[in-house]
């Protein structure tokens, strides 16, 4: 969901009171105030965002966490953790690579070095019978062989290319999507919260709201957005598409009131 209304019309009220409420549940709650990280230009301020988020998610596992119980539901592994434990333990791993990635330049420079080994054998014509191996792979055929002719190869190939922050974050959703399933299959229903959002940059906030949209999707953590409607842009179009549209990825609700309906209004009030 996307809440609109004015400035003073309660948008951070209610949303701290359906935290609370989740939170009594039991549920999980991750908010973000945008305007925290409204000084930060992309993808900094999606780094900082989903920073906190997975910060707040794990901390809170642990204080969920059902006490240990060796014949329970939530028995714990052999390692000695619970699933609410391990799963915090993958957040914490995420919030440290993000982390990392925000401390570094803007565009960096990765070097890929691989070694390619090669070796075969050949053999008469009437033998038929042949070897080969790729790395770990192997493969032969043919009958016993009579005589044989082997040599071998090795190659080492080095590829370097440039590659941004962006490109990380993009290479990253399915992992982080996966991470908001394990979050979801020990605690369900599970909510993130981005108040403020008319704080960021308006060609910032399709993205924003989009790469959230996709890493939460089908998994059971719920988007809630709260902002001004005149000053967000959740969809900014292109091919692929960037941001959610309203109503296909995304439902709004208002508490927006006028003087067209002054009786809601004043009620409102």
């Amino acid at each position: 969901h996307v809440l609109f209304g004015r400035r003073g019309a309660g948008k951070s009220s209610l949303l701290r009171h359906v935290e609370a409420a989740r939170r009594h549940d039991g549920n999980l709650v991750a908010w973000a105030d945008q305007e925290t990280f409204q000084g930060l230009s992309y993808p900094d301020v999606l780094l900082s965002t989903l920073e906190e988020a997975f910060l707040q998610f794990a901390r809170q596992l642990r204080e969920v966490a059902p006490a240990s119980n060796s014949r329970g539901l939530f028995r714990r592994r052999k390692d000695g953790a619970s699933s609410h434990e391990r799963v915090a333990r993958d957040l914490d791993a995420a919030v440290a690579q993000l982390a990392t990635l925000k401390a570094a330049p803007s565009e960096s420079e990765i070097e890929w070095t691989a070694s390619i080994e090669r070796s075969a054998s050949s053999e008469s014509a009437a033998d038929r019978e042949a070897s080969l191996t790729k790395g770990p792979l192997s493969f032969r055929f043919g009958r016993k062989r009579s005589k044989a002719d082997r040599h071998a190869t090795s190659k080492n190939q080095t590829q370097r290319y440039r590659t941004t922050k962006a490109e990380h974050l993009e290479r990253a959703v399915s992992n982080y999507r996966d991470l908001m399933l394990a979050v979801s299959s020990v605690v369900p229903d599970s909510f993130v919260i981005l108040d403020d959002f008319y704080r960021l940059a308006e060609g910032d906030q399709p993205r924003i709201a989009g790469y959230f949209h996709r890493v939460v999707k089908d998994t059971s953590v719920w988007l809630k957005v709260g902002s001004i409607r005149y000053w967000t842009r959740l969809y900014a179009g292109g091919s692929p598409a960037v941001g959610v549209q309203v109503p296909h990825d995304i439902r709004e609700l208002s508490l927006d009131r006028g003087l067209l309906d002054f009786q809601t209004s004043k009620r409102f009030l």
